[in-house]
């Protein structure tokens, strides 16, 4: 095989599932050019002059789509980012969790950059607006197709709101640059209420951004607190799909930190309830027990307000530490705080910039040193420029499975940007066939025609992802091609950077992109969104 379109691609000798839930049955798929052209059994459509792939009766299923992904910088990197489709993956939604690589405003791009690098690898920061980093992803190449969000973080410090005060002119200029990425073709608007600036954002503020979002564009939200405030911030995102009419997304739903375990529960019993009264809202979530962020994610949003220079320097001061140390060692914070919850050995580091605590735990680094936890994490935020990022154990199995019983559940790996280094969290490269492999097969949580459908029509019908998610005449052909009996995930917390079994090849957009355990082409595309004409916001 190889990364070239031909006319006319025959895949014979398939168990084909379609995506849509349906069982399983043999036949063949044509495809012509990027789209499937014929559908139909085994020795219908005629092989000469044609290409043959012979499937051995694996299944072929539509391609997966990863709804939570941080690969906006996928195409910028010197090689080509085979994390997600090693795993199936032919379009991944990006800009998540308030973090996108757009707007960046030239009066404000210092602190711009450095949010984004607290995250993302170093990058040129040339562009502007969505057109204008379309352009150049465009231009150098894509593994895999992307639909985009526009981040509210990022959109927050291109118009200098930093911290808890925005002034009217700051949020009528968010929403001119809403408007304007839209009309650019983003898929909606994402945020991250754990990160500042999102943290201090107010419920009307969100509320008048999502009153501005065209009735098929969709909000999806790292709520403001996943532990012992769960259910009330599962409450705001109702309220706020209540309020504006948005399609609402709540990212990663889980439960984190030991007494709030079974929490998720009570959660997907209210979304089920919003449903029932006509609200759109849905959840995704990631088949591990362990999340990853940023580290500056354990400091109180207080803490945190400003730039990151000045964040840097507060962190400098000895009465700022001695204060630090007071608010990590409350008893009873009013903030999601991950030590609180689950304590200092529940945290890893997974990348730094200077690279030599990688893979260590932070309790662990802190007795190296001779010193407190809560000084080694600020030696560590310090010494990194605050880049420097985390795993974090802090889940039940239970929540996930839970999760994956309710029928609105889809997949999202929540991979931190590839181009990192370290020992990033293994979700980046398993979440897609631990589904399949440990869901279904072993722990029969999910059929498997059922665990397809989470990861392709529905998520393709909820974003608006058109013309993917389902094998059917006239879609793109965006497959894969898999053994059910040994598709496994084997990437590991020692051994993240770990491609699947199980996964013989992968076509995006007709053109087969990932075969024998290599990627072996660029297919991938933006998929830019169209909306009624002169939306205005």
């Amino acid at each position: 095989m190889t990364g070239t379109t031909m006319p006319e691609t025959l895949i014979c000798n398939a168990t084909i599932v379609d995506g849509s839930g349906a069982p399983p049955h043999p036949g063949e798929i044509l495809v012509r050019a990027d789209t499937i052209a014929g559908l139909g059994p085994n020795g219908r459509f005629q092989r000469c002059g044609r290409r043959l792939i012979d499937a051995g009766e694996m299944i072929v299923s539509p391609g997966f789509i990863d709804v939570h992904s941080h690969a906006d910088n996928a195409a910028l990197l010197d090689y080509a980012d085979a994390s997600k489709i090693s795993q199936g993956v032919t379009t991944e939604v990006v800009g998540n969790c308030g973090m996108s690589l757009f707007p960046i405003d030239p009066d404000h791009s210092p602190d711009t950059v450095a949010l984004l690098e607290q995250t993302f690898p170093r990058l040129a920061w040339d562009w502007r607006t969505y057109a204008e980093f379309s352009s150049r992803v465009t231009d150098r190449g894509v593994v895999t197709n992307q639909a985009q969000l526009l981040g509210h973080n990022t959109l927050r410090t291109s118009v200098g709101a930093n911290g808890a005060t925005l002034r009217p002119q700051q949020q009528e200029a968010m929403r001119a640059r809403l408007t304007e990425a839209l009309n650019d073709g983003a898929t909606g608007l994402s945020t991250g209420l754990i990160y500042a600036p999102g943290a201090y954002s107010s419920f009307d503020e969100l509320a008048d951004l999502l009153g501005h979002l065209p009735a098929t564009a969709m909000y999806a939200s790292h709520m403001r607190n996943e532990s012992y405030g769960l259910l009330e911030s599962i409450e705001e995102i109702i309220a706020l799909a209540r309020q504006s009419g948005a399609r609402c997304h709540v990212s990663h739903l889980k439960a984190s930190g030991y007494s709030n375990w079974g929490k998720v529960g009570d959660a997907l019993a209210l979304l089920d309830r919003a449903r029932t009264d006509g609200l759109a809202i849905k959840q995704d979530i990631y088949p591990y027990t362990a999340s990853s962020t940023m580290l500056t994610a354990l400091l109180p949003p207080a803490f945190r307000e400003g730039s990151p220079e000045e964040l840097l320097d507060r962190l400098g001061t000895p009465e700022e530490l001695e204060r630090l140390k007071g608010d990590l060692e409350s008893a009873n914070p009013n903030w999601e705080s991950p030590i609180h919850e689950s304590g200092w050995s529940s945290i890893t580091i997974a990348s730094a910039a200077s690279g030599h605590v990688e893979g260590h735990r932070l309790d662990s680094i802190a007795r190296d040193r001779e010193t407190d936890p809560v000084t080694t994490l600020r030696d560590l935020l310090v010494e990194n420029g605050l880049r420097i990022t985390m795993i974090q154990e802090s889940m039940d199995e239970a929540d996930i499975v839970s999760a994956l019983r309710n029928d609105h559940t889809m997949i999202g790996s929540d991979g931190l940007p590839p181009g990192l280094g370290g020992k990033p969290h293994p979700r980046q490269w398993g979440t897609f066939p631990r589904i399949i492999g440990r869901y279904s097969r072993e722990k029969q949580i999910l059929p498997m025609t059922e665990a397809v459908r989470r990861m392709t029509s529905l998520p393709a019908e909820w974003f608006g992802i058109t013309n993917r998610g389902a094998i059917r005449t006239g879609m793109k052909a965006d497959l894969c091609a898999f053994d059910y009996e040994s598709i496994n995930d084997t990437a590991t917390y020692d051994a993240p950077e770990s491609k699947a079994d199980g996964m013989h090849w992968v076509m995006v957009n007709g053109t087969i992109a990932y075969a024998d355990r290599e990627v072996i082409g660029l297919a991938g595309q933006l998929l830019k969104k169209t909306y009624p004409p002169h939306h205005e916001g």
